[in-house]
C-alpha cells in the first residue's frame, strides 16, 4: 500500500481512511447482491390447494403450450399431484395444484420447471424462483380458480385449447 506524503495526515489516518473506503465498497456490493436462496421453508397447503406462478425471462411460453401441457400431464402421473386450474400465458404459467406432502410438491415443482426449461429453451428459462401461496379457504380457492380461468381471456390470447375440464377436482388435459 502506498502511503501519501501529506504532512497534515498521519500514517494511521491514511490506514483508517483506506479501511473505511473498503468497508463502504463491501457494504455497497452486499446491498446490490440479490439472494436467490430461500430463507425459510416455502409455505404450502397439504389439505387445500396452492397457487403457483412460474415466470419466464422471455415471452415464448404460449407458442409451446402443447409441450407444456404434455409436461404437466406427465408431472400429474409421475408425482400424483392434482392440477385444478392452468393458464399458460406468454411469459408465465399459473397453476392451482393439490399435493399430499411437502416432498411431493418440491419434486413435482423441480421436475416441472426443469422439463419446461429444457423443452422450451434448452437453457435457463425462469426469471426467478416459482412463486406460490397456499389457498386456505374455499373462497380463496374459488377466487384464484376464476382468476386463472379468466387470465388468458383478459390478455386477449384465449383459444379453444384453453378450455379444460375439471373432473373430481383433477384437471383433464
Amino acid at each position: 500500500m502506498k502511503i501519501a506524503r501529506n504532512p497534515e495526515r498521519t500514517q494511521w489516518q491514511v490506514i483508517v481512511t483506506s479501511v473505511v473506503n473498503f468497508v463502504g465498497i463491501a457494504l455497497a456490493l452486499i446491498r446490490e447482491k440479490k439472494y436467490t436462496a430461500r430463507k425459510i421453508a416455502r409455505p404450502i397447503s397439504l389439505r387445500g390447494a396452492n397457487h403457483l406462478v412460474m415466470k419466464s425471462k422471455r415471452p415464448t411460453l404460449r407458442r409451446h403450450q402443447p409441450v407444456i401441457r404434455q409436461i404437466i400431464r406427465v408431472t400429474q402421473d409421475r408425482f400424483g399431484v392434482k392440477i385444478r386450474a392452468l393458464a399458460v400465458m406468454s411469459d408465465h404459467v399459473h397453476l392451482v395444484i393439490k399435493v399430499g406432502s411437502r416432498a411431493q410438491f418440491a419434486n413435482a415443482l423441480r421436475f416441472l420447471a426443469g422439463q419446461i426449461a429444457q423443452m422450451v429453451s434448452g437453457t435457463k428459462l425462469w426469471r426467478a424462483r416459482a412463486w406460490s401461496r397456499p389457498l386456505k379457504t374455499l373462497g380463496e380457492l374459488h377466487t384464484v380458480d376464476t382468476y386463472v380461468a379468466r387470465n388468458p381471456i383478459k390478455a386477449g390470447i384465449y383459444s379453444q385449447r384453453d378450455g379444460f375440464y375439471i373432473v373430481e377436482g383433477v384437471l383433464q388435459l
